[in-house]
């Protein structure tokens, strides 16, 4: 990252006299901490928003500060090696007025939103798994013998097709939620794309944050089950002896994989409750600007009378 070395008194002055900054160079976020501490002390500046930052762009490492109560030209572009969260900007802002891509990202934030979720699809694949281990119990113990005369042992043979048609059914289910979630966020982000309200408060970039969340769990559902259609088709048994217990393909590989995936489903299902929850918000937002525009023009038409 290139950024600006400018001291910070350069760019106090051009703000107050309301001068072009002329480089476009970036600066760090050390050097904007300075500016801003010295705009701030200033004693001709005082009850006024010193800055507005928004931040955007590269992951949310990049952010313009503007100074409209200020000076109607200054821009400062802030650059970082890292993401920029509030708490950046906390340490030195007072009152900040911080928008645009905002909220928090990464693992401890999802964990944080989505424990109840991630609880409930534990669950689930424990259930999944108790399920589909005494269903195959019996199956697995004999899956040797039937691969040598698949005639004499049909219990192992219903107990495949069982799995066969988990897969298949799981399989239906997860490529027919992609396709209708596909076309869903498509046809939404083409409206919230232009919102402005949901830019500045960070929610444009959640939404698509939590589409990729979604995306990436329907992917990850789809290879389970991928894989647990393949384990059932191959003869082989991929087993494996442990304390003189007989663990193969029947009673631990595919109940793994397909318990896996049905948590996966899951989380994938509760989702759908996320989809009117973003409905709503962004129709609000649009009809909230609306009634704010209907409430000015009326005061505008009554000022006039």
């Amino acid at each position: 990252m290139t950024t600006n070395h400018r001291s910070p008194e350069y760019y106090y002055e051009q703000i107050k006299k309301n001068e072009s900054i002329s480089s476009v160079q970036p600066i760090d976020l050390k050097l904007f901490s300075d500016i801003h501490k010295m705009l701030v002390n200033d004693d001709d500046l005082k009850g006024k928003q010193i800055a507005t930052v928004i931040v955007y762009g590269d992951n949310g490492r990049k952010a313009v500060a503007v100074y409209p109560q200020i000076s109607s030209r200054a821009r400062l572009n802030i650059c970082s090696d890292k993401r920029l969260n509030l708490k950046d900007f906390h340490l030195f802002l007072t009152n900040p007025r911080i928008l645009g891509d905002i909220k928090p990202t990464g693992v401890k934030s999802r964990l944080r939103d989505e424990w109840k979720t991630l609880i409930v699809a534990l669950v689930i694949v424990f259930i999944s798994l108790a399920i589909f281990w005494f269903v195959s119990a019996e199956s697995a113990k004999l899956y040797n013998e039937f691969r040598l005369n698949s005639q004499q042992f049909p219990l192992v043979q219903d107990t495949i097709d069982f799995y066969q048609t988990i897969g298949q059914s799981l399989l239906t289910i997860i490529t027919l939620f992609l396709s209708v979630f596909i076309l869903f966020t498509t046809a939404q982000n083409s409206s919230i794309v232009n919102d402005l309200n949901l830019y500045k408060t960070g929610n444009f970039h959640q939404y698509i944050r939590d589409d990729k969340y979604i995306i990436f769990i329907s992917v990850c559902v789809l290879l389970l089950v991928f894989f647990g259609l393949g384990f059932s088709s191959v003869p082989q048994s991929f087993e494996v002896l442990s304390t003189n217990i007989l663990i193969n393909k029947i009673n631990l590989w595919i109940p793994l994989l397909y318990s896996l995936a049905f948590g996966g489903l899951t989380i994938i299902l509760v989702s759908l409750n996320y989809f009117f929850k973003r409905i709503i918000v962004a129709r609000e937002s649009n009809l909230v600007q609306q009634i704010i525009s209907q409430q000015i023009s009326s005061e505008i038409e009554k000022s006039h009378h």
